[in-house]
Formats: structure tokens, sequence, C-alpha cells
């Protein structure tokens, strides 16, 4: 399959994937591939990307990064009583 892009859309690549560090080419086809390919992440790559979040912190940093991801008052407004 060949695909024509508009002088707009291949700048638009292009600008992203300067960016990125990567061809447009290969941007460009992940792009198409997150659109149209169903790849649903496995329970182990779940769990390794969460575990990035922790990558190269301290302790205490952890530990602050816990204590936000369980105050679970961010997640609903202000209530009401009926």
């Amino acid at each position: 399959m060949t695909i024509t892009l508009t002088p707009e859309l291949e700048e638009a690549i292009a600008e992203q994937a300067r960016q990125k560090g990567m061809p447009p080419e290969n941007l460009a086809l992940d792009g198409l591939r997150n659109l149209f390919v169903s790849t649903k992440p496995t329970p182990d790559e779940i769990l390794g990307l969460a575990a990035q979040v922790y990558a190269g912190l301290s302790e205490q940093e952890v530990a602050d990064v816990e204590k936000v991801a369980l105050d679970r008052s961010n997640f609903v407004g202000e209530r009401q009583l009926s």
C-alpha cells in the first residue's frame, strides 16, 4: 500500500519525529499501528510500566508518590448531601 500525505500532514509527522528523535516513517507506522491494530498489554507489561514510576526515586520520594496516589479526594468534587 502506498499513502500520499498532504504537505501539512507530512510536516506535522516530520516535526513530531524530530522531537522524538526518530525517523518520520517509524512515527507514522507507529501511529497507524496504534489506530488500527488492537494490542492489549499483558498484566506483566502493565506492571512493568507502573514500576517505571519509581525508577531512580529515593524511599521518601516513593512514599510521597504513593501518598498522592492513595489520596482519593481529588477524584470527586465537593459532595452535596441530599
